[in-house]
């Protein structure tokens, strides 16, 4: 029984999150883009270089921790 559970788990955990953790960046980087500018937070007058570097930063970072979960997952399974 508890092997069924661990095998679907497996499954579950990689499949899901390799594809839809691109979404989830893609979706928390328009939120990022969205908040910045309609509060002020990047004022437009700056520059568009500005905001392309702030994209960049948060990108990294969210790509940071995509791929720290990756190694500790395939590290937790053995891959």
């Amino acid at each position: 029984m508890w092997d069924l559970v661990y095998v679907l788990s497996y499954i579950l955990i990689i499949a899901f999150h390799h594809y839809l953790s691109f979404l989830y960046i893609i979706i928390g980087m328009a939120v990022y883009i969205l908040t910045e500018l309609s509060l002020g937070w990047i004022p437009i007058s700056y520059g568009i270089g500005v905001i392309i570097i702030g994209i960049l930063i948060a990108l990294a970072i969210a790509i940071s921790i995509w791929a720290g979960f990756i190694y500790t997952i395939e590290k937790k399974f053995q891959l």
